[in-house]
């Protein structure tokens, strides 16, 4: 009995992942240039920014603070309902910030 009870919980709480992994979060932001550019977190390793009318699929990275997400064009840094764009110096470093946005609304 306590093993069919054990075995259904795992059961239960995998699926439960499972359903979460799958869920996907967009955000809609606000920009000081007017931009409002659109996130999309499929994963928390990974995701999408729809800014200056392109789409970029970024990947995260280590950070001391907030989630740093980059490609080899853009990083974008999120802390709360606050985000930055920085732009990717051609020797990989962050450089310069092209844009300060706070979250609009979820969708």
């Amino acid at each position: 009995m306590l093993t069919r009870l054990l075995v259904t919980t795992l059961f239960l709480a995998a699926s439960g992942c499972s359903h979460l992994a799958s869920h996907e979060s967009a955000f809609t932001y606000a920009c000081a240039s007017g931009e409002q550019p659109v996130a999309s977190y499929s994963s928390p390793e990974s995701a999408s920014l729809e800014y200056r009318g392109k789409t970029h699929r970024l990947q995260r990275l280590r950070s001391g603070s907030g989630a740093r997400y980059a490609d080899e064009r853009i990083v974008w840094w999120i802390k709360g309902s606050e985000a930055s764009v920085f732009v990717v110096e051609h020797d990989g470093s962050m450089g310069a910030r092209l844009d300060s946005c706070h979250v609009a609304n979820e969708k």
